[in-house]
């Protein structure tokens, strides 16, 4: 079988927090014979693929509703996502936004697992800048004067076609 953890950050609102956690996983599990065979062989980048591909059908389908109070709510709200999956002995991660994940081993060592989707991140500013977006100071510093992290689902708002505020996770298989 193939286990599997989410947890959610909401923001602007519970909404889009309250969504993945009751529907990221169906994302997921929709390819998840392919995924294993994927985790199976070797083929990684596929996997990762998988993965990738859950999250934004996931976030396509917040806004992409007839529901005029659902496509409000998801223009309004957002959420960070860190998930984890194991099988086979394999821990797969993937993260948007900024909680982090962390795996603890046997001796005490603490690996790092996730990438932070923000400001500090100078991958991310250069990623968020080419895209066409901005960063302005408010307290700390924020996407579009507006959110501490530059990934995340929802918040349409900030970003309608979803460009510099991304959500494609950083996946990583240990």
């Amino acid at each position: 079988g193939v286990f599997f953890l989410g947890l959610y950050d909401g923001h602007s609102g519970f909404h889009t927090a309250s969504s993945a956690q009751k529907y990221l996983h169906r994302y997921i599990r929709k390819n998840i014979s392919e995924l294993k065979h994927y985790l199976d062989k070797g083929y990684y980048e596929s996997a990762k693929s998988l993965i990738i591909q859950a999250f934004l059908e996931f976030d396509e389908d917040l806004y992409d509703t007839s529901d005029l109070f659902k496509k409000m709510l998801a223009v309004n709200s957002g959420s960070t996502a860190s998930i984890a999956l194991i099988y086979n002995g394999k821990l797969i991660t993937a993260n948007i936004g900024d909680s982090p994940i962390y795996i603890i081993k046997p001796n005490g060592e603490i690996l790092p697992v996730f990438s932070r989707h923000c400001y500090e991140n100078e991958e991310e500013r250069r990623r968020v800048r080419r895209e066409g977006g901005f960063f302005e100071m408010k307290g700390i510093q924020r996407l579009q004067g507006r959110l501490a992290m530059t990934r995340g689902f929802g918040d349409r708002g900030v970003s309608s076609k979803k460009t510099y505020l991304s959500a494609i996770p950083d996946v990583f298989i240990n």
